[in-house]
């Protein structure tokens, strides 16, 4: 059985993998501050947005779904902002 989801994590991590090593900022996201939701682990494609984001020099602020997220993810996220 095929999973389409494990498919579509690598191909982000492959296409993110360039970006980050080749950053562009043609969307003009230098100094902006962005929200993201739904950084649940390594994983999730949130957490591939922020590194994109991190990439084109944006500020990044995480928010999440309860305090145990936070915490399981704080060594994730560093001292980035996130809200509950």
């Amino acid at each position: 059985m095929v999973d389409h989801a494990e498919i579509l994590g690598m191909q982000l991590r492959h296409w993110v993998s360039l970006v980050w090593y080749a950053p562009m900022d043609f969307l003009g996201l230098q100094e902006k501050t962005i929200v993201v939701m739904g950084v649940a682990n390594r994983r999730s494609v949130a957490w591939a947005v922020t590194q994109v984001l991190h990439g084109a020099g944006a500020r990044v602020i995480h928010v999440m779904r309860d305090q145990a997220t936070v915490d399981k993810n704080r060594s994730l996220v560093g001292d980035a902002p996130v809200l509950v």
